[in-house]
């Protein structure tokens, strides 16, 4: 069930109509074998066979179809004279490592490929100098799939065969959504499931530990309220994988900003409700796909300030992003309204200048913020009644 009564008229027409689409998709997955294929890593990273680029291998994360040239030929290649299976060019995030790298392993859990489990899994990265998380790489052993199975490729490798398993959660441009399979679900459900840590039926799930945060301004207030409101808060950082499961089996609420922690709520059993935190207008699609997964209670509340990133002038997921208990977000919890705090918007403004540059910051404060903020310090009306009052009492005094 989903509530969007604490979002704008705007924001909620947007989410019913998109959260109608069809996010499960019944499909019965295949397995390809290529022969002589090139596994190649980095941002045009997949597999190249017979002359051609197999758009099953390409990651599609984008709302665009991927596809690459065929006369682009991979560089110098290594050969390997044994089979192996294709598992995907990954992307170092974890929302993306929980959803579009896990996709290719439900052959793991199939009868009918099990043959499969005795070659290696290479993968690919779409940033060739980055890796995948421990968390994910724990998540895999915890699935039962032994970590020495997997082989990142960092140089374009011709093996004698390589097999590419469908994705389980993929881009459907039909619908132009995220859909999952009843083999993604089914690889979901070989999480073991974990003892509570400690009796906590409530956990917000806060960014403020992460090394990369500064697109997001004053998260600590919305830690703040959420105590108040008896919720745990969970940083994942300072958390093991398995801590972090047992956190999110064993809630009643999970709260989050919007974003790849949101998409712990993966974790969360079917009852549990999820609270998300809308950090500006625009809709995570991963979120709505994972939603419909978990058939849960879902509230979407405001609870930002973010007039960049609402307008898209370069990437609404890259912020600037300012958090703050909102009127809609105390409304919910039947908390006293709190007053805009203006001093601490204004230090946003002037780190987004230390870290935007001139140029960029020029267009924030100048054709984005200056208007937004007057109108919500009511500063027009305010000199108006004052000028009014100046004028009546010079009327009076001659």
């Amino acid at each position: 069930m989903l509530n969007t009564d604490y979002l704008s008229k705007e924001e909620k027409e947007i989410l019913l109509k998109e959260n109608q689409k069809p996010f499960f998709c019944e499909k019965i997955l295949n397995v390809q074998l290529y022969e002589n294929a090139v596994v190649c890593p980095g941002l045009k990273g997949g597999v190249y066979a017979h002359h051609q680029w197999i758009l099953e291998s390409i990651l599609q994360w984008d709302t665009k179809p991927i596809i690459y040239d065929n006369h682009f030929q991979p560089a110098h290649q290594e050969l390997q004279n044994e089979t192996v299976v294709y598992v995907g060019n990954f992307l170092s995030v974890w929302g993306h490592e929980i959803t579009d790298s896990l996709s290719k392993f439900w052959f793991y859990f199939n009868e009918k490929y099990h043959y499969l489990k005795q070659f290696k899994f290479v993968y690919t990265l779409l940033w060739e100098n980055s890796d995948c998380s421990n968390s994910f790489y724990n998540l895999i052993q915890l699935l039962g799939i032994p970590k020495e199975n997997l082989i990142k490729i960092t140089k374009p490798t011709q093996f004698k065969q390589v097999y590419i398993p469908e994705s389980s959660f993929f881009f459907d441009f039909n619908f132009n959504i995220r859909r999952f399979t009843p083999d993604y679900l089914n690889i979901l459900n070989n999480i073991p499931p974990l003892p509570p840590i400690e009796k906590a039926p409530k956990v917000y799930f806060s960014r403020l530990c992460y090394s990369r945060s500064i697109k997001n301004f004053n998260e600590e207030s919305l830690e703040t309220f959420f105590q108040n409101q008896g919720f745990k808060i969970i940083y994942p950082e300072k958390c093991t994988l398995l801590e972090e499961l047992a956190y999110l089996q064993n809630a009643q609420f999970f709260a989050a900003t919007e974003g790849s922690i949101a998409h712990n709520f993966l974790f969360c059993a079917p009852s549990t409700t999820g609270l998300f935190l809308k950090k500006y207008n625009q809709i995570t699609s991963y979120q709505l796909t994972i939603n419909a997964m978990k058939q849960a209670q879902i509230i979407y509340i405001n609870a930002s300030y973010s007039p960049l990133a609402n307008r898209n002038l370069y990437s609404g997921t890259q912020g600037p992003f300012f958090l703050y208990p909102t009127p809609q977000l105390c409304r919910f919890f039947n908390a006293p309204i709190q007053t805009f705090p203006l001093f601490l918007f204004l230090k946003s403004l002037y780190v987004v200048f230390q870290n935007y540059g001139l140029k960029k910051s020029y267009i924030l404060i100048n054709q984005i913020y200056i208007h937004p903020v007057r109108a919500k310090l009511k500063i027009k009306t305010r000199l108006k009644n004052l000028k009014k009052r100046l004028f009546k009492k010079s009327t009076v005094d001659s």
